[in-house]
């Protein structure tokens, strides 16, 4: 993912992307849930967290080079 390093568009857009995702990730985990699916829901609940600390470490990569 050499796309993401620098202070490139791509990488907003990764962002962005990647935050919409994991909210509509985290609806799903919440819907099969209440729906007493509770594998399913941890399974998708595994997806959001890795999806979450992908985006999370793209932030925080260049934090001090851009705010």
């Amino acid at each position: 993912m050499d796309f993401l390093k620098g202070n490139t568009v791509w990488v907003y857009l990764f962002i962005f992307l990647g935050k919409i995702i994991e909210v509509t990730i985290a609806t799903i985990r919440i819907v099969l849930i209440n729906r007493g699916e509770r594998k399913k829901g941890s399974i998708v609940a595994l997806i959001e967290v890795s999806l979450w600390i992908i985006v999370t470490g793209t932030v925080l990569t260049g934090f001090t080079q851009d705010i």
